[in-house]
């Protein structure tokens, strides 16, 4: 690795954990790795995928229209207005 002995790889901000995440597997560093980076960027995924591996959630949708939301809120339990 040249002059640099990296011993972590560490994403500034949001933007950079993707990165963060091939470099830190590029280097063979420890590594959340690259298969659930997208889970750790987009909050929907993220709840998803922690629901998948048994683990408790909010209730959530992924919503196109108004409609789609309004619906799903009265069907929560929510009020209509």
């Amino acid at each position: 690795m040249g002059a640099y002995a990296p011993v972590a790889v560490v994403a500034g901000s949001e933007f950079g954990v993707e990165f963060a995440d091939r470099l830190s597997e590029a280097l063979d560093l420890p590594t959340n790795g690259t298969a659930l980076s997208p889970a750790r960027r987009d909050k929907f995924r993220m709840i998803e995928t922690i629901k998948a591996a048994g683990l408790r959630g909010a209730r959530q949708l992924l919503v196109s229209d108004e409609e789609e939301l309004r619906q799903w809120h009265e069907e929560s339990g929510g009020r209509s207005y």
